[in-house]
């Protein structure tokens, strides 16, 4: 094992929420029983839908805090499916930012309270980390730019919905806070991985830090193996032989 990065934040693909579930990740054959009201996310379990909503779960905010906003995105039904999956992470690493600035709460997070409470006590990779990842925001021409501040109003509009959020004071902050929403989304496609159900089936995209932060290669000699939990990296066994036999021609042309 070169790498094993924890997940930041993940989302499952548009054309999958109803068969994977938002909180184990569990991909079922047909569309699953158990969901959320808002229609977002749907469960293997009543356990799985209690325990997101008030908890979350790896990779993911509790759903008590995201369901506001993720009652909005039916606007978002005219933009493309990866667009709207970029919009369903983007939302995941904005609450996730707001939590790992939140401090603990007094009680430890045993007694009841809000969702955020409860996940803000739950281990939580520091703040800034996310921002730390490569960007490389794209030149858009005109049309492709109007397509995408128009899905950044959809999210501003979903957030707003969010009791935690805090928007940009002025309304001059508004092409700022663009720049900022295209750097996240660069930071996110530059970066994102892919989770596969039966090894071929794109279900889930994540962002895991650790793993973006580790150099890679056109032509890599490792092997990714991503869950949604955790990014493994490791090199082939094959790769291995080959190394042991050449630091052992090594060693033998030393001792000569």
């Amino acid at each position: 094992m070169v790498c094993s990065a924890p997940v930041h934040a993940v989302s499952v693909m548009e054309h999958w929420k109803k068969r994977a579930c938002a909180c184990c990740f569990a991909v079922a054959p047909q569309r699953l029983e158990h969901r959320c009201s808002c229609g977002q996310a749907f469960y293997c379990s009543e356990e799985c839908r209690t325990q997101h909503a008030a908890h979350g779960s790896a990779g993911t905010a509790p759903h008590g805090m995201l369901c506001p906003a993720l009652q909005q995105l039916g606007a978002a039904k005219k933009f493309a499916k990866s667009e709207v999956a970029m919009l369903r992470l983007m939302l995941e690493i904005v609450c996730r930012r707001h939590l790992n600035n939140q401090p603990p709460p007094a009680d430890g997070g045993t007694a009841a309270g809000s969702a955020a409470g409860a996940a803000a006590s739950a281990p939580l990779l520091p703040g800034g980390l996310f921002e730390a990842l490569e960007c490389h925001p794209p030149s858009w021409g005109e049309a492709e730019r109007r397509d995408w501040l128009k899905l950044f109003a959809v999210l501003e509009t979903a957030l707003g919905h969010c009791p935690w959020y805090t928007a940009p004071a002025a309304p001059a902050d508004a092409a700022q806070q663009a720049q900022l929403w295209q750097q996240m989304l660069s930071r996110i496609d530059t970066n994102v991985f892919g989770c596969f159900a039966d090894k071929s089936h794109l279900f889930a995209q994540g962002n895991y830090i650790d793993a973006a932060m580790f150099n890679h290669s056109c032509d890599p000699n490792c092997a990714v193996s991503p869950d949604v939990r955790r990014c493994v990296h490791r090199f082939p066994s094959r790769a291995w032989s080959a190394l042991i036999v050449c630091l052992l021609l090594g060693l033998a042309a030393c001792r000569l």
